[in-house]
């Protein structure tokens, strides 16, 4: 820890250690109140369509597994495209670091590593 470039490496590292679990964190919170938001208003602009689905003899459990459903697909949809383009950021920020650091080798991966 004495020497300097070590130090400055390791801080840079640590810095991207909390980088990683602070911005997802944001990310997930602001889209959760921005999906029931939206979700909100459809479901109040569709009261009328869901009162006929009931009248018809739907559940209510029938209407929230409709509305449930495209919101998994909506969450499905939005995580495949965030592992992806966080793959190619990272892979690219990697690239940035071993041309900084000079690194003989720098691997990206994605891993599943829960905290």
């Amino acid at each position: 820890m004495d020497q300097l470039s070590y130090r400055f490496l390791h801080e840079e590292f640590r810095q991207l250690a909390t980088m990683t679990r602070v911005f997802p964190t944001i990310f997930l919170g602001v889209a959760a109140f921005l999906l029931n938001v939206v979700f909100t208003r459809l479901v109040g602009t569709q009261r009328d369509q869901v009162a006929i689905l009931k009248a018809f003899g739907y559940s209510t459990l029938d209407v929230a597994l409709h509305y449930g459903l495209i919101v998994t697909l909506i969450c499905l949809i939005g995580s495949a495209l965030g592992v992806a383009g966080g793959a190619w950021l990272g892979t690219l920020m990697s690239a940035m670091y071993q041309m900084y650091f000079r690194f003989p080798f720098l691997d990206f991966s994605v891993s599943c590593r829960w905290p």
